[in-house]
């Protein structure tokens, strides 16, 4: 189908709690493009959890990181 997914092994839901620096779950969300007329140029996760005094006050705002792509369309 000429799709792609911008992440790989790149994991988007928060655990309940962190073990150590390790406070993410599964990899649920992500970006698909078709490679045939897009580029990736840059991708991210934002990590905002680190931001709160505790994951249970991230957790309040989302169980989920955000991601984000820049995107190049083909000629």
């Amino acid at each position: 189908m000429g799709y792609a997914s911008v992440f790989t092994k790149q994991k988007t839901s928060l655990k309940k709690e962190c073990h150590g620096e390790n406070c993410l779950a599964s990899e649920f969300d992500n970006i698909w493009y078709k490679s045939s007329k897009i580029e990736i140029q840059n991708s991210k996760a934002l990590l905002f959890y680190t931001s709160f005094d505790s994951l249970d006050d991230a957790r309040a705002i989302s169980d989920h990181i955000p991601i984000t792509a820049t995107l190049k369309f083909l000629d």
